[in-house]
């Protein structure tokens, strides 16, 4: 009688496994582990309630500082798809990718057909002082950004073909927001050189902002070469900067999201402008992610202000 209770109990107990573990899978949604902000934005709108996207950034951590951790390396290679942004952003997935193996999650390079940009410094009025370095922020130009969301949505559906009409509807509609993003940033700018003396952006942060530029059609003065936090600028820099703001009527000098800021207000100390915020849209605050804020909603945000800085002869 032991031995047939024994076995009873066996195979009820494999019975149940099996059931529980044929529920699991059948539920299971994909996963999608994004390096950067915007990836996770354009992942989650194409996916909705499908699949599950994860930010490897905690929000409000620096991009440029993150290294990943033994637990962020699991989550990658336990994942369906890794979405990155190329090794001149992220010098540490090289080696990642090389450590995962054929059976890995699918691994999209999300700079992938998108022309990378030298990044062109003018530091000051002297413009024989440029340096030049490939710029990864892609996304800055809308443009690219739906280049991105396309790259994305194909890499989803080949993961998941039974939703991949939802999938590009979700996509269509977001692609759509995209574009009249940047129709309204043109027409912004454009009115905007047109009613005004000011054609120039003037950056006290760390500067990430090629392709926007570039898109654009707009000048800008930086008293940093690049996004690098090794070098900072001279006294030098800041005081020809100030000069430059103070000849030409800026009225504003702007910053990067998630710092302090400090050249930037020592800048605007002197020269009288104010400090003003133009996010590179890496990451965001724990605040903006908890109240769910958008790649575009963050540049409807850029607009606003850069609107005010190119019109306006004070920024309140």
């Amino acid at each position: 009688m032991k031995k047939i209770l024994c076995l009873i109990l066996t195979i009820l107990t494999l019975v149940s496994l099996t059931a529980c573990g044929g529920e699991n899978v059948g539920s299971e949604k994909i996963q999608i582990i994004t390096s950067l902000f915007p990836h996770y934005d354009f992942a989650r709108q194409i996916v909705g309630d499908k699949a599950e996207v994860t930010l490897l950034l905690k929000p409000g951590m620096e991009s440029h500082t993150y290294d990943p951790s033994t637990a962020d390396i699991y989550k990658i290679t336990s994942a369906d798809l890794f979405i990155y942004t190329g090794k001149d952003m992220e010098a540490w997935v090289e080696k990642v990718i090389a450590s995962i193996d054929k059976n890995g999650p699918t691994i999209v390079d999300a700079t992938r057909e998108i022309e990378l940009l030298h990044s062109e410094h003018h530091e000051g009025d002297n413009a024989d002082d440029h340096d030049h370095v490939y710029d990864p922020h892609i996304w800055l130009n809308p443009l690219n950004a739906a280049q991105m969301l396309d790259t994305i949505l194909e890499a989803i559906c080949k993961i998941d073909p039974d939703n991949e009409s939802f999938y590009r509807e979700n996509a269509k509609k977001y692609k759509d927001e995209i574009l009249l993003l940047d129709s309204d940033i043109e027409r912004t700018i454009n009115e905007a050189k047109i009613s005004s003396d000011v054609d120039t952006l003037v950056f006290g942060g760390k500067f990430a902002y090629a392709y926007f530029f570039d898109r654009y059609d707009l000048d800008y003065v930086s008293a940093y070469k690049t996004c690098s936090t090794e070098t900072e600028p001279s006294l030098t820099t800041i005081y020809q900067i100030s000069q430059y703001i103070k000849d030409n009527g800026i009225p504003c000098v702007f910053k990067e999201e998630l710092s302090e800021g400090k050249v930037a207000k020592s800048i605007a100390e002197i020269s009288g402008a104010t400090v003003q915020t133009f996010s590179t849209a890496h990451n965001v605050s724990k605040e903006d992610f908890d109240r769910g804020e958008t790649y575009v909603s963050i540049m409807y945000q850029n607009l606003n202000v850069i609107r005010r800085a190119l019109v306006d002869t004070q920024i309140q």
